[in-house]
């Protein structure tokens, strides 16, 4: 990937795990790969019409965020097409030159029980990298930037009762999660969490705290909001995520309050 601003740590971490991910899923499913070469001012969801996971084999694919260009994706690199249908202008791809795509059909890997966890591994990391370099372009003269913090072990990432600031996700650790004092469950690397308190207003419904040491990225309420407003498909993906934790949270509760 080649990013248009100065690249931080935690970017290029995210997309040096969004490329071994890539690389060992294509590996696995190579009979299963599609060969598609593009030209300049192609229309990649024109060409590829059904979801699918692409990865560059030659050439680039420019990435564009209200019409400001973001980043190209270069050889090696991987991207989900649902995360840009029907969202164009907001957040489009673009052939800026011939390009050699190979293509894997995302229904073929939602099934591919082998492979779904570097999948739903590698569509996270994806919208990591999105969330890092899309959050620059929010308002920038207004709005911070996405911070970074690391907790040492036992250290509260929220506290219960607390006002919502921001929305965070594990970069590198594990958290663990409860709700008065009992626990009710884990967070694992690149899952987002703090979100439904931020988006309903509401205080912080449960504890998290670091595992062992965590790094974790944190975008506060203010820019995840504009962000949520202006990048609706991104942000739909990621609250399927989130909605998936929260049902497991919610059946650990019960089966803790039958005991």
């Amino acid at each position: 990937m080649i990013p248009l601003v100065e690249p931080t740590t935690d970017l290029m971490d995210a997309v040096r795990a969004a490329r071994d991910s890539a690389a060992h899923i294509f590996s696995e499913r190579a009979a299963d790969c599609q060969q598609v070469e593009m030209q300049a001012e192609d229309d990649i969801l024109s060409w590829i019409r059904e979801p699918a996971l692409c990865r560059v084999e030659s050439g680039s694919v420019a990435v564009f965020a209200e019409n400001k260009l973001l980043f190209y994706w270069d050889e090696g690199d991987a991207f989900a097409t649902a995360d840009f249908i029907g969202v164009g202008p907001t957040l489009r791809i673009q052939v800026e030159d011939s390009v050699t795509l190979s293509v894997l059909p995302q229904a073929l890997l939602a099934e591919a029980a082998d492979i779904r966890g570097k999948y739903e591994a590698l569509l996270r990391q994806h919208r990591q990298i999105l969330l890092l370099l899309v959050g620059r372009l929010v308002t920038p003269e207004e709005r911070p930037q996405p911070g970074f913090r690391r907790f040492a072990d036992g250290e509260a990432i929220i506290t219960q009762g607390d006002e919502a600031e921001y929305v965070y996700t594990i970069l590198e650790g594990v958290a663990d999660v409860s709700v008065d004092g009992v626990n009710v469950g884990v967070i694992n690397e690149e899952e987002i969490f703090g979100a439904m308190a931020v988006l309903t207003g509401q205080r912080r419904a449960a504890t998290v705290r670091a595992r062992g040491t965590c790094s974790v990225m944190m975008v506060a309420r203010d820019e995840f909001a504009s962000l949520v407003n202006t990048h609706p498909q991104l942000f739909i993906n990621l609250l399927r995520d989130m909605t998936r934790t929260i049902v497991s949270l919610n059946e650990r509760v019960v089966s803790l309050d039958g005991r």
